[in-house]
């Protein structure tokens, strides 16, 4: 049998473990393994680093796989002969610990409380999902045998990198055991998940801005990526920063704003939305007194349409900062696509 439960920070692997201590050996199968790792591939995409929630993305693709909070383990432990003979499974949960540990190799849980290892705990039901092939859901439902859930739990200390996955419960089962193994070995710094990322932005935003000569990367290596884009003219610009550390982020520069979000594939349609509302509604008003700029004001909103409006915004804004407009100011006003320009005097 071979056993796909790991932790990368301790080195553990479980499959070693029972073979070393417990006489088990190791039944590793290289077939088994490429089969899932093409399955893998089918669903995910072929890389070199897969992020824990994509991991998670795989098994709830493939298996239907939902998440719950580990402390509620014993709710789900045989969710189908609850549902169907209406009992309990409720139980004491003060093991719960013993249950997410092995050997001190691993440890979400102390006291009741999670651990700075946060994790994603998720339950598989093999009565109503074909998980090894062998129909044994088609038939437990037939005969009214029922199987106890597989509940797997993904460790990461900055909800990007995976650190450790381990079956909670329902061990042995092959495909199971084999996608772990898969992603311990395609997982690592973050350093390729962060490529990813920043490639799935650049697609989405080259549809979304079909200008790829004004989307500059200024910065990129295995810990940083810092985009910018420019509208009409340099003066208007936005800038996308995606980083590693201190903790793995997504933030949006531009128009007096920062957005920050989870360098995730979640957190790239996030800030897409602020790159479109920038492109869409992204507006710039430069002040000149006898050729010399006195003020500039940037800012998202509906664009400005006509010069009384504009006179009256320059105006509004002085005064909220105790200031008044000077005779002889020349105002000039555009928006990020140069679609609007606007220019009055005072």
């Amino acid at each position: 049998m071979f056993f796909g439960s790991f932790n990368k920070k301790l080195n553990f692997t479980e499959s070693d473990y029972s073979e070393q201590n417990c006489g088990e050996k190791d039944a590793f199968n290289q077939n088994e393994y490429e089969k899932i790792a093409t399955e893998i591939g089918f669903y995910l995409g072929r890389r070199e680093e897969y992020s824990a929630q994509e991991a998670y993305g795989y098994f709830h693709a493939r298996y239907g796989a939902y998440p719950i909070d580990m402390r509620r383990f014993y709710d789900y432990y045989n969710t189908s002969a609850t549902c169907f003979w209406n009992e309990k499974v409720l139980s004491d949960d003060r093991d719960i610990e013993s249950i997410s540990q092995y050997k001190d190799y691993f440890c979400y849980l102390r006291d009741g409380k999670y651990t700075d290892e946060h994790n994603i705990t998720f339950v598989i039901d093999p009565n109503f999902v074909d998980v090894d092939g062998s129909k044994r859901g088609a038939a437990g439902r037939g005969t009214g045998r029922y199987l106890d859930n597989i509940i797997v739990v993904i460790g990461s200390f900055d909800d990007l990198n995976i650190n450790s996955m381990k079956v909670l419960l329902g061990d042995g089962c092959r495909p199971i055991e084999y996608a772990l193994e898969f992603f311990r070995r395609h997982s690592g710094s973050g350093a390729g998940i962060l490529r990813h990322i920043v490639e799935m932005f650049k697609d989405r935003l080259g549809k979304l801005y079909p200008y790829p000569q004004r989307i500059h990367t200024a910065l990129e290596n295995d810990d940083i990526c810092l985009i910018h884009v420019y509208g009409e003219g340099e003066e208007h610009s936005f800038s996308v920063k995606f980083a590693l550390s201190p903790s793995p982020c997504l933030i949006f520069y531009g128009y007096n704003m920062e957005e920050n979000f989870p360098l995730t594939a979640v957190g790239v349609e996030n800030v897409m939305y602020w790159c479109n509302t920038a492109i869409e509604c992204g507006n710039l008003l430069v002040a000149e007194l006898d050729g010399r700029e006195i003020n500039r004001f940037e800012w998202i909103a509906p664009h400005i349409c006509g010069v009384e409006e504009l006179v009256a915004f320059y105006i509004d804004e002085l005064s909220k900062s105790g200031k008044y407009a000077m005779s002889g100011t020349v105002l000039k006003y555009s928006n990020f696509l140069g679609e609007v320009f606007l220019s009055a005097s005072i």
